[in-house]
């Protein structure tokens, strides 16, 4: 699995990432807490069309969220009960 020697293996081992980011996107969400550390960790290793896709996609759709908060907080459309400030992790 980790050396990824089957095509079985490097699926595994895609999903396993895709994953991981897309829960600490979930809880990012959720919390307010900057977890991009957990984005930058998958960087490159994507080795699946598919899944290539998919990461882009939610890496796309995380931006496009932080945009929006970002825009909040600097007082466009604030509204009661915004997402908390980022806070980095670590």
């Amino acid at each position: 699995y980790e050396a990824r020697s089957s095509p079985e293996a490097i699926a595994c081992k895609d999903l396993d990432l895709l994953e991981m980011v897309v829960q600490a996107d979930k809880y990012e969400a959720e919390t307010g807490l900057d977890l991009g550390d957990f984005f930058k960790t998958v960087e490159g290793k994507f080795k699946t069309g598919v899944v290539r896709r998919w990461a882009a996609r939610l890496v796309e759709e995380r931006q496009a969220r932080l945009t929006a908060e970002r825009s909040e907080e600097d007082g466009e459309g604030k509204e009661e009960g915004s997402p908390k400030k980022r806070r980095k992790v670590g």
